[in-house]
């Protein structure tokens, strides 16, 4: 089973944010995947945001 991890940045680009942003949402929003940290650098499971988006859009309807 293959895992996709995405760095910060590229979680950045897929919310139209900055990393402050998802710095706050993390430490703000239970509900916002939590980073595993590799090698001193936050990487995201994209099957976690995935999840959250879905999440998002699922309370907007």
């Amino acid at each position: 089973m293959s895992h996709q991890l995405l760095t910060t940045k590229q979680v950045c680009d897929l919310f139209v944010v900055t990393d402050r942003t998802i710095y706050n949402w993390s430490k703000k929003n239970p509900n916002f995947p939590k980073a595993i940290k590799l090698g001193g650098t936050n990487k995201y499971r994209q099957s976690d945001i995935e999840s959250f988006i879905d999440s998002l859009t699922a309370n907007a309807a």
